[in-house]
C-alpha cells in the first residue's frame, strides 16, 4: 500500500517501523493503565515494557534466521559489500511466535527479580500484546508483506506500490487485516472477562489461547514464504501454535486447581 510514509530530512520513516512504534506506546499505556489499578508502579510496567520488547524483537528475528537461514547465507556476500544494509535486512523478517518464546523467561525473570507475582503482572499485561500486535498488523499491510492468498472476494486487496512485498496487481486475501481486526477483538474479549476469572494467570493464557487459535485459521489464509512441515500440510507458524494451544489448556486447567485466588 505505502511502506515509506514521509521523511523527516533525510530519515526515512517506514510504515511498518512506525506502527510498530505506534503499538507498543499504546499498549504500554493501558499496561501502566491497568497497573495502577493493581498498585503497580508506572516505572516498573515501562521497564518491564522496554525489556519485553527487546526480548521479543531478538527472539522473532531469531526464528526467522532458524527457518530462513538458507536465504540468509545467500545474502552473505551483498551484506560484506554494503554492510549499512545490514540494520534494514536485520530489522526485516520477524516472527511473532518467536517473540513471545523469548519474551516469556525475560519476563518471569524481571518479575520476579522485582518479588512481584508472575501470574498477576501477567494479567495486568495481557490485553496490552495483542493491542500492539494489532497496529503491527496494520503496518504488516502497509508495507504488503504477510499477504494472503489470491482470492476474487468483495473486499480482496490489490497491491500496486513497486515497494510492497505483495504481489503486484493480483486480488489477495487481506490477511494483515484479519489478523489486526482478530487481535483488537482479543484486546476487547479480554478487556470484558477481567474481572470474571479467579484465578491470577488465567487471564494470560486466555490471550495465548485465543491468539494460537486466530493464528492457526489465519494461517490457511496466507501466501507469504513462512516455512513449512509435515510435507508441507502445516506452517512453522502453525505447528508451534498446535504446540502452545495444548500448553495453553494446560495451564488453565493447572491454574483453575492451584493457582492463587485473586484478591
Amino acid at each position: 500500500m505505502r511502506p515509506l510514509l514521509f521523511h523527516i530530512g533525510p530519515i526515512p520513516i517506514r510504515a511498518y517501523g512506525l506502527m510498530i512504534v505506534i503499538g507498543f506506546l499504546c499498549g504500554l499505556w493501558l499496561a501502566i493503565r491497568r497497573g495502577k489499578k493493581e498498585n503497580i508502579s508506572k516505572d516498573f510496567m515501562m521497564d518491564l515494557a522496554f525489556y519485553l520488547l527487546l526480548a521479543a524483537l531478538l527472539g522473532s528475528k531469531i526464528l526467522h534466521i532458524i527457518i530462513f537461514w538458507h536465504d540468509y547465507v545467500a545474502q552473505l556476500p551483498e551484506l560484506v559489500r554494503h554492510p549499512t544494509e545490514l540494520f534494514t535486512y536485520l530489522g526485516s523478517g520477524l516472527i511473532f511466535f518467536g517473540g513471545l518464546i523469548a519474551a516469556v523467561p525475560i519476563g518471569i525473570l524481571y518479575i520476579k527479580k522485582h518479588g512481584l507475582p508472575v501470574w498477576k503482572i501477567a494479567d495486568i499485561a495481557a490485553p496490552s500484546f495483542p493491542l500492539a500486535h494489532g497496529f503491527g498488523r496494520l503496518g504488516c499491510f502497509l508495507a504488503g508483506c504477510c499477504y494472503g492468498k489470491p482470492c476474487d472476494l468483495p473486499w480482496a486487496v490489490t497491491f500496486n506500490h513497486p515497494d510492497s512485498l505483495a504481489p503486484m496487481n493480483v486480488p489477495l486475501h487481506p490477511t494483515q487485516l484479519y489478523s489486526a481486526i482478530f487481535n483488537f477483538l482479543v484486546v476487547v474479549i479480554l478487556l470484558i472477562l477481567t474481572p470474571y476469572f479467579k484465578r491470577y494467570g488465567q487471564l494470560f493464557w486466555t490471550y495465548v489461547l485465543l491468539y494460537s487459535s486466530g493464528r492457526f485459521i489465519i494461517e490457511f489464509f496466507r501466501a507469504d514464504p513462512r516455512g513449512s512441515l509435515i510435507n508441507g500440510l502445516l506452517s512453522t507458524s502453525q505447528f508451534i501454535g498446535l504446540i502452545i494451544i495444548f500448553l495453553a489448556i494446560g495451564a488453565q486447567i493447572w491454574l483453575a486447581r492451584t493457582g492463587t485466588v485473586r484478591n
